[in-house]
């Protein structure tokens, strides 16, 4: 019997073993690689969300001490919203707020000198105060050097997911903020990558293809 080999090569069964080896070890090890990747990308993603909520939350506070009277205006809190369904806790009240969306995120930052100007009247100051708070958190208070940059001019997601939302899907982000009118946010969303966090009142998740909050006036 004729062994195929070389006393430099290897026989076409040796060949065949290893190539079966490393399909095996990769077939274990690739979807546990990108288990970790997900894993680490939703991670970053809850930061930021935290992050985001921080900054309207300090803006919302500076606002309220130095200007509560803003606050008393009832015409700004003028919407009511629906957690969404994945939702995994229940809403604690139904008094309405106001909404800071990506419409005036996008506006703001591609012209923040009349859209976040003291003689815009299309946003309250406290929204626009929480617009500049969260975009120079995200660096992205410049539209040319911004690390999250609206390439389209949003609007707000209300109720549906990024992957269904066209101007967002586009940006590949979003945000929604809801405070009320004792200075505190009461809701946010943060979407990035189809990964959809919902905070309310402290309480996070955080859901891949999770939809947003539907807000109604």
């Amino acid at each position: 019997m004729v062994n195929i080999r070389n006393k430099n090569g290897f026989t076409i069964v040796e060949i065949i073993v290893v190539l079966v080896i490393l399909s095996i070890l990769a077939a274990i090890a690739i979807p546990s690689v990108t288990g970790y990747v997900d894993e680490a990308k939703k991670a970053s993603i809850i930061q930021e969300a935290h992050g985001i909520y921080e900054a309207a939350q300090v803006a919302a506070t500076k606002c309220y001490a130095i200007d509560k009277e803003e606050f008393e205006n009832k015409a700004a809190f003028k919407f009511k919203y629906r957690l969404p369904a994945d939702f995994p806790h229940s809403k604690t009240n139904d008094d309405k707020v106001a909404r800071v969306s990506d419409s005036l995120m996008s506006y703001g930052q591609a012209n923040p000198s009349k859209y976040l100007s003291n003689s815009y009247n299309g946003a309250s100051f406290i929204d626009k105060e929480i617009v500049k708070n969260v975009l120079h958190f995200l660096q992205s208070d410049h539209k040319d050097s911004a690390v999250y940059r609206y390439k389209k001019l949003s609007d707000c997601l209300n109720g549906k997911s990024l992957n269904e939302y066209s101007p967002s899907k586009e940006n590949g982000f979003a945000i929604n903020i809801f405070y009320n009118d004792k200075g505190k946010i009461e809701a946010l969303n943060f979407a990035r990558e189809n990964y959809m966090v919902t905070i309310y009142n402290g309480k996070l998740n955080c859901v891949k293809n999770g939809k947003s909050i539907f807000s109604y006036q």
